[in-house]
């Protein structure tokens, strides 16, 4: 459907993602220069609209992949410990960023994790 919401976003990551050169493909762009790209005829200063792609577009595909590893690492520390609570919602995120970009619920939620694994002497680290 040429009005639907992905089928526009789809427009957007397309259009964000054909403006990086191939250093800003791999270490993404400095953060601070703006999300400035071609759409529907007009040069519009938007948002991507996707934390994967916002990723990307900041810290290259290298930063991209930091990112869903540290997921992944963090939902292997909950499914270890039996932190079912932050096992699904490491999951959930993982499906959220897909047409959403980071907020600051993402934060605090990965906070209360974190908070849960007690750091303290790289707990998680060692095991």
């Amino acid at each position: 459907e040429s009005g639907s919401t992905l089928n526009y976003r789809e427009q957007l990551w397309t259009a964000h993602l054909s403006a990086l050169n191939l250093t800003e493909w791999l270490i993404g762009k400095p953060f601070g220069s703006g999300y400035l790209i071609h759409l529907t005829g007009y040069m519009r200063e938007i948002t991507p609209h996707s934390a994967y792609i916002q990723t990307i577009i900041r810290c290259g595909v290298v930063g991209a992949v930091f990112v869903v590893i540290f997921v992944l690492i963090i939902i292997r520390q909950c499914s270890r410990k039996k932190y079912i609570w932050g096992t699904a919602m490491c999951l959930m995120l993982l499906v959220f960023w897909y047409p959403y970009s980071y907020n600051l619920y993402d934060s605090i939620g990965f906070a209360f994790i974190l908070k849960s694994f007690r750091l303290n002497r790289g707990e998680m680290l060692n095991e």
